[in-house]
């Protein structure tokens, strides 16, 4: 009987133990609990967040890039060639088609580019427009003809934008490579400085680019070639100097260097 009843003290005993110690630990494991939530629900945050930002990095599809560079004409199946003395060109895409509408992997975008193309360039020839005397300076001051050339017409082309940092975030996400292909069939006109001697065409302009993008700010560089058959101004602006040589039409190729500077949107 008293071994009964030392046993029936001793589990008494442990079972207040047992109480006391669950009554003291229940609070920090409750608290250990409601950190661990929060911690998951601000990583599950942070990557919804993450996300988000790396999707808005495909929306500025949009854009208007400033050109300038060097042009120049040639006579094709010829080495006479005249460099510009200045290029510059505007492309505005208003419209753009995704092929896709999320990113392959995260990081890659193709789409079609639907816009238009204005290009201007000037020239100085060889040929004497004028002579004149500056001062009592016994050299001859020579004036030479310029030509003007300028295209107006429509920008359509496949483009890729390639974001290979997207999944790093923290900001990298906006850093893109881009490229693209333009075909801009165009009018295209060359005519003296005065407009006196012109000639208008259809060009079917390419244009090859690649570039590098951060949110709103693109740069990169461009070539741009197409040929067709001018009058010759030269020879035209010659023919009202007197001379026997007929204004003819001649095949020239038109090829640019340029860098550009976009703004996206």
């Amino acid at each position: 009987m008293k071994k009964i009843f030392t046993l029936a003290i001793g589990a008494m005993l442990a079972g207040c133990a047992w109480a006391s110690e669950t009554e003291s630990c229940t609070p920090t494991v409750a608290l250990n609990c409601q950190e661990n939530k929060e911690k998951a629900t601000e990583t599950v945050t942070t990557h919804m967040q993450s996300n988000q930002e790396t999707d808005n990095t495909w929306e500025r599809n949009n854009f208007v890039s400033f050109n300038y560079g060097e042009q120049t004409l040639k006579l094709v199946d010829n080495l006479e060639k005249q460099k510009s003395d200045y290029a510059v060109g505007l492309t505005w895409i208003p419209g753009h088609i995704k092929f896709h509408e999320k990113p392959l992997g995260n990081v890659l975008m193709l789409g079609l580019d639907i816009g238009l193309d204005l290009s201007f360039a000037q020239y100085t020839t060889n040929e004497e427009k004028k002579k004149y005397r500056i001062g009592g300076s016994s050299n001859d001051k020579i004036e030479y003809l310029k030509l003007l050339q300028g295209e107006a017409g429509l920008a359509i082309g496949p483009c890729m934008k390639i974001a290979p940092l997207a999944p790093i975030g923290q900001g990298w996400q906006y850093l893109r490579l881009l490229t693209y292909w333009h075909m801009t069939p165009s009018a295209s006109a060359i005519a003296s400085s005065e407009f006196e001697h012109a000639s208008v065409a259809f060009n079917f302009f390419n244009k090859f680019g690649f570039g590098l993008a951060y949110k709103v700010i693109s740069i990169g560089y461009e070539y741009r070639f197409g040929e067709a058959k001018y009058k010759d101004i030269v020879k035209d602006y010659e023919e009202d100097n007197h001379s026997d040589q007929e204004a003819e039409k001649i095949k020239l190729k038109t090829t640019s260097n340029r860098v550009f500077l976009r703004l996206n949107f």
